[in-house]
């Protein structure tokens, strides 16, 4: 009688300990779960730069004849429509010069207030992003203007898949058998 005693005593011990255990990794993943939805900008902003690296390039190399060569412009309309970002090119006086949404009139920005340099403090709402990037002049190697783009969230981050709780099924299966077999044990 004092074994079956002992036995069940340390079957409802490790039975406790499972359950610590299962509560642990239950709040482990569900920590995890709800990490991965929070936005880390330090290695979506290099995303964000080879997304617009072509864009940047062509500012670069012919930043001084947008404002006037109707040509170059319209390359600029096309490639900002080949990679679905708007943009805003904009001198360093705040001037624009020119703008990829054809419904805006804006002929004048505050620097200080509407250039982000990066995407945690660039969020607009949970779509939009607005991120800037100098634009230097290949010659001279100064800085002539800003272009600032408006990027969709779904070209910036990548969804990510939910199938790490798939994995937890057969190990709470296997847990629960277990248990099964352990009640069993105890009541015969």
């Amino acid at each position: 009688m004092y074994l079956s005693d002992w036995i069940r005593k340390w079957i409802k011990f490790v039975f406790a300990c499972l359950l610590i255990i299962f509560g642990c990794g239950i709040g482990f993943l569900w920590d995890n779960y709800n990490n991965e939805y929070k936005a880390d900008s330090r290695p979506v902003i290099n995303q964000v730069r080879i997304l617009v690296r072509d864009i940047m390039l062509y500012l670069e190399q012919y930043n001084q004849e947008i404002h006037i060569d109707t040509k170059l412009q319209d390359t600029l309309q096309v490639m900002a429509q080949d990679h679905q970002v708007s943009l805003i090119y904009v001198q360093l006086d705040g001037r624009v010069i020119f703008n990829s949404s054809p419904d805006s009139t804006v002929q004048q920005i505050d620097l200080k207030t509407a250039l982000h340099y990066d995407l945690f403090h660039a969020i607009v709402d949970s779509d939009t992003y607005y991120i800037a990037f100098p634009v230097v002049d290949e010659a001279t190697q100064t800085q002539v203007g800003n272009a600032k783009f408006a990027i969709p969230a779904s070209a910036v981050f990548i969804e990510k898949t939910h199938a790490k709780p798939l994995f937890l099924f057969p190990r709470l299966s296997l847990i629960n058998l277990f248990q099964q077999g352990l009640q069993r044990m105890c009541l015969k």
